[in-house]
Order: C-alpha cells, then structure tokens, then sequence
C-alpha cells in the first residue's frame, strides 16, 4: 500500500495537488535500476607499433597501452547501465562526435599517467602521473620517441622532492618533481615538430616493472578553407538541404600519412561548427558541435538542422594558435527539416473560453509519411485514445464535446522511432470574478447541521466548565468594552464603525428603539466577576428556537451606573450579588430583510412591571428567579462607594436610592431593566453582527514557508437556519473569494476567476444523527478556494523551486537518504522519492548526458508554477469505473469489469515547469558519491547555470503540463498506527488520468526534442498514476483526531478560546463518513465530535 502520514491539513492538499506526482514517484523497489549514464564508446582493436628489447626501452608506446594503426586515437569510455524506458533521445540518429578521453590520475593506481595536452607550441611537454611509492619502488625512468622518425631518446629526470609537483605550470630548473605521496612530473623535451610518444617505465625491487605511454604534438598552426570541408548530403540546387542533420566532413592532411603538424594524430587539434539558425518563427537559435577524435585520416561531424536558414561555421584550433582559430564562414542553406510537426487549430474565444455545444478541433500533422495503425492517436479529457490518420494535406478534425470545467485533447504522432505530441487545453463554463462584491456566491453551497445532543453534550460541557473556571468576568468585558446603554447606543466614537452598525442592528430589534427603549442610562463593570458555580440545564430544541436555562450561585459583582451616559463625572457605584439566579431564555431567528439571531425569552418585562409601564420586551431575567444577598432585605442591588472617591451629591443619592429602592424596588428594576437590555439587544446585537461580519472575512496559515491567504464570505441575509427537535441545520451562501483578500493575490486572480456551469445544483443535503456534525460543500466553492491558493501575489501552493537546498529545507537529504542507503530490516530499497530527485539521470533521463550537455549527475531545480490561465478544477460525477482482470487463457491484453462509482476529479492545469541547469563549484570537485557540489550565492542558494550564452538563466526546457487525476474514495478507516486517528483511502483511476504537455515556443536550449527531453518525467509521471491506481494497494494517509481552533480568527477569537477553555476539537466516537454527491456536485463530512480541554 501507498501510504502518506502527515498531520496538517495544508499538507495533505500539497501532497495531492503537488507532492504525489512531483516528489513521490515509483516506490516499488528496482524501479529505474536501468537509469545509468551514457553509454560506453569502445575502443578499436589494439595494434602493436613498436616493439624493443632491453630493460631501458618500452615495450609498447601508446595512448595508453598500445597505439592504434595509422596514428588515430580511438574514443573509450566507461560501462554504464542501459536508459530507462522511454528515455530516448527524441530526435533523428545525430550523435554527438566523441571526444578522446583525459585521465587524471589518483594516488593508488600503480603506475598512472595524466592525459598530457594533444599540441604543444613549446619545444617541451609536461608530463604529470602518479605511482605506488612503497617500500619496494626503485625508480622512474623516461623515453621519448618521434613517431615518423622513430628516434628514441631517454629523458634525465633529475628530480626533486617537493610538495607541489602537479602546480600549473610547473617548469623548474630540475628536470622532474616527485612528491612524498608519489606524485610526480617531468619536463620532456621535443625537438622536431611532429607527434611524440612518451614512454614511462617504474621499476620494483621485488616485482616486475611497469610501462605506460601517452602521446603529444610539438605543432605548427592548421590552415583551412572551404575546399577542405565536404558536406553530406549537399544542398541542392535551390539551396535546400531536405534532412534533419548534415555529416562535415574536414580533410586537413589530405590522406598524408607524415604529415600531420599540427596535433591531429594525437588529439591536439579541435574541430568546432557552430549552427547558427533563423528559424521561421523569427528566432535564433545556436547549435555546436565540436571533436579532436579524427577517423580515417579525417574529422566527422554529425550537425543537426532545424527548419529555416541554417549558417555554418567550421573552426579548427589546436596550441599553436590559442584563441584566434582559423574559420570557414559562409555556409549558408535553408533546411525544410524532416522532423514531424502536431498542431491544433486555435479555439474560439483566444484559445481560453468557450461555450458548451460541440466544438471542433482540427489537428495539422505534417511529414508522417506512411499512417500505419498506432502512428496517430487521439485523446478527449478522460476518454480512451482513439487511432487516426491525416488526410493528405496533414490535417484531421474531431468533433468533441465539452465540458464545465478544464478540457484536455493530446495527440501522440509516432514517426521515425520517435514519438511527437501537441495538446490543448481549455475551460468552457461560465466565467465568474468571485472578488468582486456579487459574483461567486453559491446558494447552498456550504450546508452545515448539528445534532440536537452535540449541544446537550458537548456544547452544554463547555459552558458548564467555563461557569465553574472563574473566567466569566473576562469574557462579560468582552461584550461590554465598549458599554451599552438603555437606548440601544453603542459607548464610543461615533466614527467607530462597528459600533454604528451594532447600533443599527439593535435598532431593528423589536422593543430596542424608540418609545419601548430605555432612558439613555448605562452601566458598565468595574470590578470583576465572581461566581461560587454555575450550570446550562439542558436544551429544548423545537421548531425555529432553542430554550435554555442557566442557573447561578453566588454570583458577585461591582457596576458603575450612569444615569446619563454622556456625563462621565456623575454615576453611582453599585453591588450586586445573588445567592442564586435563574436565566431562562430561547435563540430564535426572526427573518426579515436582514435575518436576526435573537438572545430572547419567553418572559417579558411585564412580569415585574406594572401594566402602564411594560412593553412585553423580552426579559431573560425576572424577580422570581432571583435570590438576592446585596442587603439584609434580600435585595440583590446596593449603592455602595467601597471606597470610591464619589461628589458629595452622588453620596448622598447613594444613601437616598438605598432606602428608596428598600421600600419600592425601583433602583433594582431600573438595573434589572439594563441587564435584560444587555443581554436581549446587546447580545442579540452582537451575535447577528457577528454572522452578518462573514461575508467578508481573510484568513491565514503558514505552510511550508510560506503564508497563504484566503478570503472567505457568507451572506447570512441570503442563507436560512432552521431548528428542530433533531438539531439545528444551516443552509448558507457561501464562496470563498471577496474583496478583502484582493491585495494578498496575484493580479491574474480576478481575471482568470473561477469556471462554473450554468445552472444552480439542486441541494440534496442531509443532516447527520442526533450526536454528529455534518459538513457540505458545493464544488463551486472549493474551486474558489483552489483558485486563491494558487493565484497568491507571494506564491501559492503549486509554487515551487525544487532542489537539493529545498529537499533539505523539508527535512530531506538525497545524499544522505538516497546515495549513502543502506538496506536494514524490511526496507530494502532508497526511499522512493529518490528516482525524482533534482538530477540530471534521475528527471531527464540519458538525452542530456548522451548529447553532452551535462553529466547524469549534474544537478537541477524543477521550478513549479502554478497557472494564471486557469485555475484547478474539481469535479464530481458517476461513471463505470474500470477494474483490471486476469488475462483470461490464451487471451492478450487487459480485460475490465465495471463497477458504477462516484469519482473525485482533480484538474491541475497548465503548470508552468521550467528546467534549469544548476551551477557547480569547481573548488570543491565532487563528493564521495561523485556529485558535483552546486555552486552557492551569498544567501546560500544555487546559482542558476545559464544554457544559452549571453542570457542569464536561460534554462534547459520549460513547458506546461496538464493533469486531470481521477480519484475513487474508497473509505475511511481507524488508523492501525496512530490511536485516535482515522486513515482515508482512495486511489487514481489510471485508465481515467490524462498527462497532457505542451510545448512553450523557444524554450528548449537544447538540440533535443521537448519530448525526448521530457520522455523519462512522462513515463514515471504515468508510473505514479499506475502504481497509486491498484485497488488492492490504494492511497492512505492519516487524519489527526484533533482540530485546533485558533486559526479560525484573530486575537479576540483566542482569548475567547482562552476563557472558555478550549484547546482542540476532536472529530469523536465512530468513523466519520466521507460522502460524494454528483447530482448537486458536494463532498460531504459527517463526524461525532468532542472537546479536549486546556
């Protein structure tokens, strides 16, 4: 099984929409086992040249061991494992020209020579090596011998012992240099023009010696001109070549066999062509070839065309002329190229947007030759490829018939070997902006209920620990920092904006304005609350409104009464302190043009107030539920000072209220009054203001470095709550969008919008049992949510740099982890992200290294950016999901049973993946495993290597890829591992996902094709697909069991949380179910929760 345990939310939409197809590839063990560098070029057969006798002469002279006949040097190379499928160079049979190789000797080699330079210009040649200096080595002993005069001549080496032998441009007045290690040089002299052979025998006291031979030119500089360079095949008469490459041929020795001056025999000379190509689009582009490998008397070079003006020019260079090598310009021909071409016609509507009738897409294959079955094929979206042929203009057209969301057509044209594709893709739908202040909004498209007994339970828990955990005062001053008075006015500036709009909405609250309004009285606390206990009675759910009681034990405070509230000089100070107190109350909604969520009562005013003074207003708290302990009386209200410095006049109304208020009450209903006005129109006030203040709201969280935001909005005027004996459901227009997340986007956002059907889902929401939570959301709004995680103005979550410095900064070193493995146990292969690390060998496979432009281990970075064309896409539906069988006997091919199914399917689109080629630090060479260190900036990341001279950065290839990843969810389970948590299988519906890439014009730096470039990432791409695809093996990861709640606001939201003791949320008892629903397009989640406390 395929598992994948994280922990974080964010996490798990990383590793679907990036993470499982870019860095989680193959993870059955071997896979790309076959993955090596180029392959070996061999050497030809050895010949004897000269043989002598004696222990002072060699035995043999060679570039090597044994030169070859007729003074060529044959190439040679390393073994190296076959490519991995598909890893194909893409292109017409041009290799790269060979070069001779150079060795460079290591300390334990026995007797070893550097590759000495081919030419030299000074009459001496500097030959480095190293050799075993054990106990037994006895010494070194030198020959140089002139190949067409077969002079040979022993060399002095009179050396030194010195620490510094193998400096550049090491001459000294001694004649060789060896250093205690065993490196050594030596200073050989040449005294004619012509190749040298260059004899070094070490000699042992106790085994036999040891010969080896390189070879050198002491040159002339080379002549060139048009005569010497052949052409094949030849532009014809009109100036056209009409093939994809063309073999130089340069003939500089003219089939002398004693004639070479000028290095070629020996390696020294260098051959260089350089294309340089007016394509027919307008551009430029540049192809070289070079070699010093000369092949029957004569250089070879095989140079691709590419179609349009192809300018030729050849240069050969060896030490005699340095820099300034003699060139042949001018040859210039026009190349119609052989190279077949795909390409669709533009869509309608600039190739983006269009509507929904059937459309039609004409397809321009150019020079397939002969159409065979297979050599064409078609792919719609998720449809099965289908064969096609051209007519004989090249040309094809399918009709096809889209729909809402992201549409995805490829063609696949097999030609010569190699394989070429287009593709094209586009949205058709209704477009939306769901940043602006209309659009995007979708009736229904969140629905959420809750059982009656996750209040009655859980909810009822909270309340009650926070009645008895003495934090009551800190959540009251909450409601109450900015006062209330009896009018309904917010205390405050009046430019105060929240304040205006809570005064407004207390406003449209029955009995809190106007003529049933209290006077413009205030109070406000001014020392905290205390409380002996407190406890929330069980809920009375029933149609429309919920009933509650509340009850109170020794509940204490001290308010501050102004009978004005614009005359802060004047209050008076009073306590008030209940033995017990009662609240019984109801939450309701009272519809209108703006919905109000009301903090009500059955009980109104008129229980303590006489008939020509009540209004019915609602009153949470009436006399007959109040044990009051303020006064010896049984009042629950009394003026007293405690020591506060109060105007003689506001003493003496202190004194006169308290035996007023013994005799008449009055003090006790005015202050019951304001406390019923509070908790009636305040908090009523409050909690409308508090949903009304959804439908505009930003929210953010970190992930992997970076900072996400997302804009999210309910309109509450628009959505409905109901209550039932069951619970309470809500059914609210939702979207994810609005104007407040605006400046943390990228421009595109509002411009690419989000793509929609044309009509309204029809919701088919259910509530969930009495003792769960259920969750639904329409489609629409997570595309509006993916839409604003990929168009983030710092970069969104398909925007990435990967490479080494970015593996580590995840907590992942290839090195380590891949190259310095080690099986243990069970784990008997690297980790499977290994065959997609930032390597040459591992992404691109053979085609850079055969074509030598960069070694197999030649490190990258993958840039990953997400589309501004379109955004991802999701969309559920039912079809006949494929399973596969067992070939039946004597039958070939997959069979299939069907199974009707929901799917899950995930487009990405047009992700922009750009391949740049890394810098390496020469200093510091290459590591233990042979990786070349990359070369870091000042900040410490890798430096971009440019591929193109005189561009900066210019990378190796970029293109776009589209992914359409069908997912069947097969269920959720308890995890095995992880107590508490759940684990969510699915997997992909491989013969359902499409991989769709398409070519960015002038992007490739290379002389390869885009798809012999991208042949490897294709193939472990549609592997990943493959291998996450089998039922039996499917996806997992784990679920923490836990919610925490503090991202969900701001500071007044966690200190909230704080009081109320609330540290996470768990999801609860039983398994929660994961649900698709294709006929109103929704993902719904029903879950049983619970609380953990702090």
């Amino acid at each position: 099984m395929n598992r994948i345990g994280m922990n974080q939310i964010g996490r798990y939409l990383l590793s679907l929409v990036v993470m499982s197809l870019l860095l989680t590839a193959s993870t059955r063990p071997g896979y790309g086992d076959a993955i090596g560098p180029m392959s070996q070029l061999l050497m030809g057969d050895e010949a004897s040249y000269d043989l002598y006798s004696g222990d002072d002469t060699p035995h043999a002279a060679s570039h090597g061991e044994t030169p070859p006949q007729g003074g060529e040097t044959q190439p040679q190379g390393e073994e190296t494992k076959p490519p991995a499928p598909g890893a194909t160079s893409g292109g017409e049979v041009c290799p790269v020209p060979p070069q001779i190789p150079k060795e460079v000797c290591e300390l334990g080699m026995g007797l070893c020579l550097n590759t000495p330079p081919g030419s030299v210009r000074e009459k001496y040649v500097i030959i480095k090596g190293t050799v075993d200096k054990g106990t037994s080595f006895g010494d070194l002993k030198f020959y140089v011998q002139h190949e067409y005069t077969r002079q040979i001549s022993p060399v002095r080496f009179g050396k030194v012992f010195g620490s510094r032998c193998w400096e550049e441009g090491w001459v000294g007045e001694y004649d060789g240099c060896m250093d205690g290690d065993g490196r050594f040089a030596a200073r050989i002299p040449l005294s004619e023009l012509g190749p040298y052979t260059i004899t070094v025998r070490s000699s042992s006291l106790t085994s036999a010696s040891s010969t080896k031979s390189v070879r050198t030119s002491l040159v002339v500089a080379p002549r060139l001109d048009m005569g010497d360079i052949y052409l094949d095949p030849a532009p014809g008469g009109d100036g056209v070549v009409s093939a994809p490459s063309v073999n130089i041929t340069i003939d500089l020795l003219k089939g002398c066999s004693t004639c070479d001056f000028i290095g070629a025999s020996t390696g020294g000379l260098e051959v260089r062509v350089l294309n340089r190509v007016e394509t027919v689009g307008g551009g430029v582009s540049e192809i070289r070839r070079s070699t010093d490998l000369l092949v029957g008397g004569k250089y070879t070079i095989c140079v691709p065309l590419l179609e349009g003006t192809n300018r030729l020019s050849v240069s050969v260079c060896n030490a005699a002329v340095g820099d300034k090598c003699p060139t042949v310009d001018g040859i210039v021909f026009k190349s119609s190229g052989l190279r077949p071409s795909v390409e669709f016609s533009p869509i309608s509507d600039g190739g983006d947007l269009i509507g929904m009738e059937r459309q039609k897409l004409t397809v321009q294959v150019s020079k397939i030759g002969e159409c065979n079955k297979g050599d064409a094929t078609f792919r719609w979206n998720s449809e099965m490829p289908v064969d096609f042929c051209p007519d004989a203009n090249g040309r094809y057209t399918f009709e096809v018939e889209p729909k809402v969301g992201i549409n995805v057509g490829t063609v696949e044209v097999k030609s010569g070997g190699n394989l070429y594709t287009d593709a094209v893709v586009f949205a058709a739908g209704k477009r939306i902006n769901p940043y602006s202040a209309d659009e995007g909004w979708v009736d229904e498209g969140i629905d959420l209920s809750f059982g009656a007994d996750i209040f009655n339970e859980t909810i009822r828990e909270v309340v009650n620990r926070f009645l008895s955990s003495g934090n009551i005062k800190y959540l009251i001053d909450e409601f109450l920092s900015s006062g209330t008075s009896g009018s309904g006015e917010v205390s405050g500036r009046a430019s105060d904006q929240k304040g205006e709009e809570i005064g407004k909405i207390m406003g449209e609250i029955p009995y809190c304005k106007g003529n049933n309004a209290m006077s413009n009285a205030k109070i406000e606390l001014s020392e905290g609350v205390s409380l002996d206990s407190g406890e929330l009675m069980r809920l009375d759910f029933g149609e429309d409104a919920v009933r509650f009681k509340l009850f109170f034990k020794g509940l204490k405070t001290r308010i501050r009464y102004f009978k004005d509230a614009s005359d802060r000089e004047n209050y008076l100070p009073l306590l008030l302190s209940f033995k017990g107190l009662g609240i019984d109350g109801k939450l309701e909604l009272m519809p209108g043009g703006r919905p109000l969520i009301l903090i009500s009562s059955d009980n109104t005013n008129c229980s303590y107030q006489s008939a020509s003074y009540c209004t019915n207003k609602p009153a949470l708290i009436i006399p007959k539920n109040i044990a009051g302990d303020a006064t010896k009386g049984g009042s629950f209200v009394r003026c007293d000072d405690n020591g506060e410095l109060l105007t003689d006049e506001a003493k003496k109304r202190c004194k006169g209220l308290n035996i007023v208020n013994a005799e008449s009450g009055l003090l006790s209903q005015e202050v019951l009054n304001l406390i019923n006005d509070m908790l009636y129109c305040r908090l009523s006030a409050e909690l409308t203001y508090a949903l009304i203040n959804l439908k505009d709201k930003v929210i953010s969280f970190p992930i992997f470095g970076k900072r996400i935001y997302l804009g999210f909005g309910i309109d509450f005027s628009k959505s409905h709550l109901s209550t039932d004996k069951a619970g309470i459901k809500g059914l609210f227009t939702a979207r994810f969008g609005g104007e407040g997340v605006v400046p943390h986007l990228s421009k595109e956002a509002p411009i690419t919008g989000v793509i929609t059907g044309f009509g309204t889902p029809v919701s088919t929401f259910s509530k969930g049992g009495m003792s769960e939570v259920a969750l639904s959301i329409v489609s629409q709004v997570l595309n509006e949510l993916l839409a604003q995680a990929v168009f983030q103005a710092d970069g969104g979550m398909l925007d990435w740099d990967i490479d080494d410095e970015f593996a580590k900064e995840m907590g992942f070193d290839f090195i380590e982890r891949c190259d310095g493995f080690k099986p243990a146990g069970e784990v008997k292969s690297p980790p499977s992200i290994c065959q997609l690390r930032p390597r040459v060998a591992e992404m691109l496979g053979t085609p850079l290294s055969t074509y030598d432009y960069l070694g197999p281990k030649h490190p990258l970075r993958l840039s990953v950016r997400g589309s501004r064309r379109f955004a991802p896409y999701i969309r559920i539906y039912r079809g006949d999901v494929p399973y596969p069988l067992p070939p039946a006997e004597g039958e070939e091919g997959v069979r299939y049973r069907y199974e009707e199914r929901d799917v899950l399917e995930v487009t990405l689109p047009d992700i922009e993946l750009t391949f740049y080629a890394l810098e390496v630090d020469k200093k510091k060479g290459v590591d233990a495993y042979g990786n070349p260190y990359p070369l870091l900036d000042e900040n410490g990341r890798p430096v971009i290597r440019s591929m193109v001279q005189g561009v900066k950065d210019a990378p190796i290839l970029k293109t776009r890829l589209t992914l359409v990843v069908p997912l069947e969810v097969i269920g959720v389970d308890p995890s095995p591992e992880k107590g508490g948590s759940f684990r969510v299988r699915f997997r992909v519906i491989p013969e359902f996902a499409h991989i769709a890439f398409q070519k960015v014009k002038g992007s490739n730096a290379t002389i390869i094709s885009d798809e012999g470039l991208l042949s490897q990432f294709r193939e472990k791409l549609n592997y990943v697909m493959k291998i996450y695809g089998d039922p039996e093996k499917p996806i997992e990861f784990d679920i923490g069991s836990s919610i925490g709640l503090g991202w969900l606001g701001g500071d007044r939201w966690n200190r909230i949380l704080s009081y109320l003791g609330i540290d996470e949320v768990f999801i609860g008892n039983g398994l929660p179910k994961l649900l698709l629903g294709e006929q109103d397009e929704r993902i719904s989640v029903i879950f049983a929760p619970s609380i953990r406390f702090k």
